[in-house]
């Protein structure tokens, strides 16, 4: 059977993820000092109330290849598939690769999925079904890299704080775009 493994940019919680068979390997968030696990030190509810009391944004940063290795290492004889957020955004791509070389395997297929979040966790959602039906790794990796450019994600903006603080907009334009209710629509491209 072929064993999936995401990275925590699909936003996929721990319980999906053990009812679907899949590991995560969880992205770093650095805070002021503090440097947390995703979903396994810190909460998506947990980060939402630590923005809301800071002036500064959290980063996040790349899994090491230590990290996949570790999770590759529980599956010496399986077939492995490892879907990772867009590498536009992230190392994580590349750490995932690393690890397969210095593993020397080759039966773990690494695809870039050029999304992150639901449009991941849509992708990884496929490819659990496609493993179910006893499709092999080589194949659900193409299902997925055919499907991924027609995947998007589009979302409304309620406040225009955090692309400020995240150095997307100045002050007064967050301010005035505040003041006037403006919602922008963003996506992922």
């Amino acid at each position: 059977m072929v064993k999936i493994i995401v990275d925590s940019g699909s936003d996929m919680t721990r319980e999906l993820a053990e009812k679907l068979d899949v590991d995560i390997v969880p992205l770093h968030i650095k805070h002021e000092e503090n440097t947390f696990l995703d979903r396994v030190d810190i909460e998506p509810d947990q980060l939402y109330d630590l923005l809301e009391g800071s002036s500064v944004l959290p980063h996040t940063s790349q899994p090491s290849p230590a990290a996949f290795m570790s999770v590759f290492g529980k599956y010496p004889d399986e077939d492995i598939v490892v879907l990772t957020i867009a590498k536009e955004l992230s190392g994580t791509f590349q750490s995932a690769n690393l690890a397969k070389q210095i593993s020397e395997r080759n039966n773990i297929y690494i695809a870039d999925t050029r999304q992150v979040t639901l449009p991941l966790m849509d992708l990884v959602l496929e490819a659990c079904a496609l493993r179910d039906q006893g499709k092999g790794a080589e194949e659900i990796v193409q299902n997925v890299e055919a499907l991924r450019d027609t995947v998007r994600i589009i979302a409304v903006v309620d406040t225009l704080d955090y692309l400020q603080k995240g150095g997307r907009l100045s002050k007064t334009a967050a301010a005035a775009g505040n003041f006037l209710k403006i919602k922008p629509v963003i996506g992922v491209k």
